[in-house]
């Protein structure tokens, strides 16, 4: 008995720190990839009267949905959002993060 509680413990321990994991990890992401498309968007910009564009195939990749990271919330990663949240000040302006982020983790 005493031993698969131990095991118990130790599943259920394994996967919050691998949801948090994926929590700060996506939203880390997300962020590098805010911030790549942001100067994309100015190089494309200043190179606009070139007729190649060298910058499509990066600019091509998609940032993560918001309802991704609520999903992420919902399965008990909130707190590794909401530490992606402050560390690297990513979706902080946004009142569905303000707000119900920190709900998830109580």
């Amino acid at each position: 008995m005493y031993l698969l509680r131990k095991i118990f413990f130790l599943i259920v321990w394994t996967y919050f720190i691998l949801i948090n994991s994926l929590g700060v990890v996506e939203m880390v992401n997300d962020k590098r990839l805010a911030e790549m498309n942001g100067i994309i968007k100015e190089m494309h910009q200043i190179s606009k009267n070139c007729s190649s564009n060298l910058y499509s195939s990066i600019a091509e990749r998609r940032r993560t949905p918001e309802k991704v990271f609520f999903y992420i919330c919902y399965a008990g990663g909130a707190t590794g959002i909401y530490i992606g949240m402050k560390v690297y000040r990513h979706k902080t302006s946004k009142p569905g993060f303000i707000y119900n982020v920190p709900m998830y983790i109580g």
